[in-house]
């Protein structure tokens, strides 16, 4: 159990992130062992795999995208959980 959840709430600037900067690099591994004849197929799974960011840009751009987002997302959850807390908080100081 969390005993003070201020103390936890910066993991959620940094969890999304991380979560795109791995998950590209998996893509990227992924790609790269197939190195000596990539097919359209693996081309294809590898812009799959590159989602969000190929949505706007090419695969080669993408993983700078999926980290602008990844931080947009953590900050918006930051947020809400910072706003959550502090709406429960002085909701337990009016109960008292």
């Amino acid at each position: 159990m969390i005993k003070d959840p201020k103390r936890q709430s910066w993991l959620w600037l940094v969890i999304p992130p991380l979560f795109f900067i791995v998950k590209d690099f998996i893509a990227i591994q992924y790609l790269w062992s197939h190195e000596p004849g990539i097919t359209e197929k693996v081309a294809n799974n590898f812009a799959l795999q590159l989602l969000p960011g190929t949505l706007f840009f090419v695969a080669g751009s993408a993983p700078v995208v999926n980290l602008a987002f990844g931080i947009v997302l953590g900050v918006a959850l930051y947020l809400l959980v910072r706003r959550y807390h502090r709406h429960s908080q002085s909701a337990e100081i009016d109960k008292v």
